[in-house]
């Protein structure tokens, strides 16, 4: 075992598991309505004007509260469904809305599913919600740790 984790963690971190997940959206016009309707719960939410980069309207959150994809999802479609009207019509114009499921993947866990309900399924798509799913390599994160235990003891 390395000395900058113990055992418990590296069980933890070789097993595939959700992280978060983030919702994401895109337009050609300003989302102020609905910017300030999704940072009125989540004051972590980021929004970001086309640039040379993007040349789309931008804004994130991250819903990172949750352990249960399937809670995460409901949860938040639910909340998404109570939008006022003004932030409804800028939702409705956006390009894309997308709920990115993030999972921290091990290549020590031999296989991993993810059941997401019918149901919420239905939900995503009455709200005009796509799904996408982004993978990130624990070898990564492990190597990442182990370089700021190595930093941190310089």
């Amino acid at each position: 075992m390395t000395d900058f984790i113990d055992a418990e963690m590296a069980d933890f971190l070789d097993k595939t598991r959700f992280l978060t997940i983030d919702l994401e959206i895109r337009s050609d016009e300003p989302l102020d309505a609905l910017y300030a309707f999704l940072y009125e719960r989540y004051d972590c939410c980021s929004r970001y004007p086309p640039c040379k980069h993007c040349p789309d309207w931008f804004t994130i959150i991250s819903f990172t509260s949750y352990e249960d994809c399937n809670l995460c999802i409901e949860n938040h479609c639910k909340w998404l469904s109570s939008m006022p009207p003004d932030a409804k019509s800028q939702w409705l114009k956006a390009k894309q809305r997308c709920m990115n499921i993030g999972y921290n993947t091990s290549s020590k866990h031999h296989a991993f599913i993810q059941y997401i309900r019918p149901d919420l399924i239905s939900q995503l798509a009455k709200l005009e919600i796509g799904l996408a799913f982004t993978l990130y390599p624990i070898e990564i994160e492990l190597e990442e740790s182990k370089n700021l235990a190595i930093f941190n003891k310089a």
